[in-house]
């Protein structure tokens, strides 16, 4: 009898697979550069009724996978424990965020708001607690 074939993201190799964890980090980079920083990405748009500052929670939820995926990488996993990784990987991420926060100072169509990094923050840092706490996160990511 023929062995049924596995779809590749129900497999738990993909964990395994550096490249992969790469490209999909930097595309993930790469549309939040664009989302964050071009003219027709407006989130209120894409909705039916109006939420007030649905904006806050994207940010927040942009930034905790934008965190996750890189901390999923194997970046300086052979310079640092695990938990100071995270916290080294989650302080890139946050600069990162803030970089392109001020990066919107300079566009017309787009506007700096602290409350944006600070969302970015909440975001990075709820990642960043469940993977420092989570006993299993180690043996499953690294």
């Amino acid at each position: 009898m023929q062995k049924p074939t596995k779809l590749i993201f129900l497999n738990n190799n993909i964990l395994k697979n550096s490249k992969l964890k790469y490209t999909v980090a930097l595309i993930y980079s790469m549309l939040t550069v664009y989302l964050l920083l071009s003219k027709n990405s407006n989130a209120q748009k894409l909705l039916i009724f109006e939420i007030p500052n649905i904006d806050k929670l994207l940010h927040l939820l942009i930034f905790a996978l934008f965190d996750f995926l890189w901390i999923i990488t194997p970046l300086f996993k052979n310079k640092f424990k695990f938990n100071v990784r995270i916290v080294f990987i989650s302080t890139l991420s946050l600069m990162f965020s803030i970089v392109l926060e001020f990066l919107q100072l300079y566009t017309n169509f787009r506007k700096f708001d602290v409350f944006d990094i600070c969302f970015n923050f909440i975001g990075i840092g709820l990642i960043m607690i469940v993977l420092v706490f989570s006993k299993k996160s180690k043996k499953k990511l690294i």
